[in-house]
């Protein structure tokens, strides 16, 4: 039974967990406040960054509570005039999906995914060591689209924090040498991360290190699903495979402001679950939509007490356990132990729909449970999804038809491509007397 009743919100909901593993579904209560003047000075002289713009992790922790940038622009609105036409370009390019926009004075004057140009599905692979590998023509084209130059560029908002997940993710024993999740590969990634502002400035022909800012990846995801509705307020719920160390996180929007609530981290996410079940299957780890089809002509039941014992829903949270799915090795026993043998080409048989099936239920009640729990935190009458499980359209409509929710809002591109715009966002300066949310498209911008 979900609460109903009033109730301020809970930004006092702060708890500094360490690494943030405890037994269960690892979550951190956070009281993280976004708020898009006093978030952060998108200028270089901002004192309490590094030369890149990284956020401290006593900062991400503790909610900014010691966090006043210089140049805060609801205390200076004299700077504030100065920055509103602030042009900046969104880049993401962390895993996949790859993808850049520019926004100016809160307009949206292009964006685009890096696959519509080279034609490859999500753009590129997601390896340890191609982070840096940008989404060069998705950034000329916004660039040219939008009639400026790269020397017009004010700021860059970048998906990811390399400072935040050096400070909070952990490596585990269940990986391969070099690869994603071993102490090897995590070097490899950081390193490609570094890489980024050398490699932006020499492909746009202007130095831009001094204008790179690292946006928390959740952060922008939520961003652009919670600004572009302009709901006074609302809940904000982010689910996907990654970010930093988060997997899974929770936001109150109140008019500009985002204010991070609680947070699940890795094992524990949907979004790789689907992955590993996905290659189970005999499909790519990308072709969850080819899984999410095959769930129709499948029977849940068949398969739902094997479920509960690698991906429990615990309450209204859930926990995935990562020693018998491995999300980091091809191995794929365990699961075989409970699933029966996995598919490895020839025809997709009854078996197979059944397990696709219960992955669908399984989500479906998660999700259920996730959009319950974020009620119960802030009630609310509206709802915004982002996050690569946002695409999973029967888990959205079971949250719209058996939620307190009244409005469901849910971006064209709730993937990591969309954090473009989103991470942009989550950082413009703003004048205390304009609306912070970021308009349409112009007639005319691409779609």
């Amino acid at each position: 039974m979900h609460r109903r009743g009033e109730g301020p919100l809970q930004s006092q909901r702060v708890a500094a967990l360490g690494d943030g593993r405890q037994p269960g579904p690892q979550r951190t209560q956070l009281g993280q406040d976004l708020d898009a003047g006093q978030r952060a000075d998108l200028r270089p002289t901002n004192r309490r960054h590094s030369t890149l713009g990284y956020l401290t992790p006593r900062e991400y922790e503790l909610g900014y509570e010691n966090f006043q940038p210089t140049g805060s622009l609801n205390r200076c609105p004299e700077k504030a005039r100065t920055l509103q036409l602030m042009i900046v370009l969104g880049v993401n390019s962390v895993y996949h999906e790859s993808s850049a926009a520019v926004v100016r004075d809160g307009v949206v004057l292009a964006a685009a995914e890096e696959e519509r140009f080279n034609r490859r599905k999500h753009a590129k692979p997601s390896l340890v060591d191609n982070a840096d590998d940008l989404p060069g023509d998705a950034i000329r084209f916004c660039i040219r689209q939008a009639g400026i130059t790269s020397a017009d560029i004010d700021a860059v908002a970048y998906s990811f924090d390399p400072l935040l997940r050096r400070q909070l993710f952990r490596t585990g024993r269940l990986s391969l040498p070099g690869s994603w999740g071993s102490e090897d590969g995590e070097n490899a990634f950081l390193a490609a991360l570094d890489r980024i502002p050398d490699q932006l400035s020499a492909a746009l022909g202007v130095d831009l290190t001094g204008r790179i800012r690292w946006v928390p990846h959740h952060v922008a995801h939520a961003a652009s699903a919670y600004y572009p509705p302009g709901f006074d307020s609302a809940d904000v719920l982010v689910v996907d495979g990654i970010g930093e160390p988060a997997s899974t996180v929770l936001f109150a929007g109140a008019g500009c402001r985002l204010t991070r609530l609680e947070e699940l981290r890795y094992p524990d996410s949907i979004g790789f679950v689907w992955e590993k079940l996905s290659v189970f299957l005999g499909f790519s780890e990308y072709e969850a939509c080819k899984v999410m089809g095959l769930a129709g002509y499948g029977d849940p039941a068949t398969f739902a007490a094997a479920y509960a014992k690698f991906l429990s829903v615990d309450g209204l949270l859930f926990h995935a356990d990562p020693d018998i799915l491995r999300f980091r090795l091809p191995d794929v026993q365990p699961l075989e132990a409970l699933l029966g043998p996995a598919r490895r080409g020839g025809p997709i048989e009854s078996p197979h729909a059944d397990i696709a099936a219960a992955l669908q239920d399984a989500t479906n009640r998660a999700m259920l449970g996730l959009a319950a729990h974020l009620y119960d935190l802030h009630p609310s009458g509206n709802l915004c999804l982002a996050g690569g499980v946002a695409l999973n359209c029967t888990a959205n409509s079971w949250i719209k038809d058996r939620s307190h929710f009244v409005n469901t809002y849910i971006p064209p591109a709730p993937h990591d491509a969309g954090t473009a715009v989103g991470r942009r966002a989550a950082n413009v300066p703003v004048h205390p007397n304009r609306r912070c949310r970021p308009r349409r498209l112009p007639r005319g911008a691409p779609r």
